[in-house]
């Protein structure tokens, strides 16, 4: 993900986001500088915002929410 900088917008920065288990990690690309949200599986799918900072890169909130599991049946 390339996020502009809001003083400089032809300056951008690049961010991997992660879901792991009950949190998602949003880092630098050298994985050295992260912010982690962290949440129950109900609280995700009810949706949770969380501030996050990331130093000389982000700062401000975000808003994540998990869809409901999709189950197929089938009749036989």
């Amino acid at each position: 993900m390339l996020l502009a900088q809001r003083d400089r917008p032809s300056r951008s920065v690049q961010l991997e986001m992660e879901y792991v288990g009950a949190s998602v990690r949003l880092c630098r690309v050298n994985q050295r500088e992260c912010s982690t949200i962290a949440a129950t599986q109900n609280q995700f799918r009810q949706g949770v915002t969380r501030s996050v900072s990331i130093a000389r890169t982000l700062r401000g909130e975000i808003y994540c929410d998990m869809p409901r599991p999709f189950y197929r049946y089938s009749e036989k």
